[in-house]
């Protein structure tokens, strides 16, 4: 096992050069969360989708792009996030619930 300490600037260095796709892309999401072939592929599909769109007389919504994954950090975040946004909700509803049973009028702050 190697134990010397290594420059943040090399540990940076090297995960750049780190194939697509691999376990630290996915961890990260974005570009480096898939290969190149299926950016390649995904272009494809997108300019042939956007093709056929434009000859069909522009009906409907533009074809958008492949959204990339997302990393797992953030996925996290976002599932912490609607958590707490949930807590919160079904909070007011109860309090809501309750002034209503007690008969105290309600505010604008209630609705």
């Amino acid at each position: 096992m190697y134990a010397r300490k290594i420059r943040p600037g090399l540990v940076a260095a090297l995960v750049e050069h780190l194939p697509a796709a691999c376990a630290v892309g996915r961890e990260l999401g974005g570009a480096n969360a898939v290969t190149e072939e299926f950016q390649a592929l995904a272009q494809v599909d997108l300019t042939i989708r956007q093709l056929g769109w434009s000859l069909s007389g522009k009906k409907g919504d533009k074809p958008k792009a492949w959204e990339l994954p997302v990393g797992k950090r953030e996925r996290e975040a976002r599932e912490a996030r609607n958590t707490e946004a949930k807590k919160r909700y079904h909070a007011r509803v109860a309090e809501r619930e309750a002034r209503e049973q007690s008969g105290e009028r309600m505010t604008l702050r209630d609705l």
